[in-house]
């Protein structure tokens, strides 16, 4: 019904102006020092999270072309929050669930080009690195629904409903975007990579299993705790493609790895979500 320039469209809009008048609306509520705790845990998790993703594909992706290495590490390290656990948070737990996955959208945009601009010896330095993160829609939104939060300032009445009614079309955006571009990938191209098997163990399976472990050990409960879960269980981000491209890295391999995690996590975020939900909640 609608090809990859509408599908393309279709998601430059929903990063660029979607996420962040969600996350923004998300910080309209009266200062709560608990909203405030669960977002700076948010944060500290997800910043665990990515060290120890950092570690394992580090470890379990040591041979082979640098270009095929840097696509699995990717694939395993960075997930699509925006696209997969931000309508999934905001199904189960509404603005609170946003509130929180603002948290984790605005870390993984930190790591994201940081990390890849070190790793990946990006010309510009860390003045393209500061750059690009600060200028980020995701980040520029957290920043702005977070002065709002903590000066309790509530946007007029008109632009209020502009952002609400924008931000009512994340999910069904992005389940359109995600939809049409599983449309265009054969199935049996997909299965015959360990390399991509390999990501998926981890990214979808044991990340979000020893999270959940460490959460429950620790004693945090709630919808923090489901939050947390959710966002390291999210498949590969759409993001790796663009690294694959920027960095003339393994272009085939990207598309198939994202390809690949998104397809079965439609069976192992509903899994894990339900055995969290049931744990930590």
């Amino acid at each position: 019904m609608f090809g990859d320039e509408a599908s393309d469209g279709m998601a430059n809009i929903a990063v660029n102006y979607v996420t962040p008048a969600l996350v923004i609306m998300a910080f309209q509520r009266e200062f709560e020092m608990d909203l405030v705790n669960g977002f700076l845990l948010t944060m500290a998790g997800d910043l665990l999270a990515f060290v120890f993703c950092v570690f394992l594909s580090v470890l379990v992706f040591r041979r082979g072309k640098t270009e095929r290495r840097s696509v699995l590490r990717a694939a395993t390290i960075f997930g699509n929050i925006g696209m997969m656990a931000l309508p999934l948070q905001q199904a189960l737990f509404g603005s609170d669930g946003v509130f929180y996955c603002a948290a984790s959208i605005a870390v993984f945009n930190l790591t994201f080009w940081s990390y890849c601009a070190v790793t990946m010896s990006e010309k510009g330095g860390w003045k393209s690195v500061i750059k690009r993160v600060m200028c980020n829609p995701g980040i520029l939104g957290t920043i702005v629904g977070l002065v709002l939060f903590f000066c309790s300032i509530t946007v007029p009445k008109v632009p209020a409903t502009v952002m609400n009614n924008l931000a009512n079309l994340n999910m069904p955006m992005c389940m359109l975007v995600i939809g049409q571009r599983l449309s265009k990938i054969p199935l049996e191209t997909l299965f015959n990579d360990k390399g991509i098997w390999s990501t998926v163990a981890l990214r979808l399976v044991l990340v979000p299993l020893l999270m959940t472990a460490v959460l429950w050990m620790i004693g945090v409960r709630g919808p923090v705790a489901v939050c947390l879960v959710i966002s390291v269980a999210a498949p590969a981000a759409a993001s790796v493609n663009i690294l694959a491209i920027t960095y003339k890295q393994d272009v085939d391999l990207a598309a198939k790895s994202v390809s690949m995690h998104t397809i079965l996590s439609l069976i192992t975020m509903p899994v894990l979500i339900a055995v969290v939900y049931s744990l930590l909640m």
